[in-house]
């Protein structure tokens, strides 16, 4: 631990030369059995969102989305 003098002596505009850098977790739980719930419920999430917008693409307008999704636009067309 660093003492008031220590702290007071470091330059506050040094930047370090190298940051070491890592990806970011795909959730922050406590516990594996908690990630894996999280890690199936988004893989759901992502394939139901998949089919619908397939389904959409292909012309069915009454595709449904997950809850909590928003659907891609559509194509605008005047008139």
């Amino acid at each position: 631990m660093l003492g008031v003098k220590a702290i007071l002596a470091e330059d506050p505009l040094h930047r370090p030369a190298h940051l070491d850098r890592s990806p970011a977790p795909l959730f922050h739980v406590a516990t594996q059995t908690m990630w894996q719930t999280l890690y199936d419920a988004y893989a759901w999430f992502v394939a139901a969102y998949r089919d619908a917008s397939e389904k959409l693409r292909a012309g069915d307008r009454a595709a449904r989305f997950p809850p909590g999704s928003f659907p891609p636009a559509l194509p605008f067309v005047p008139g």
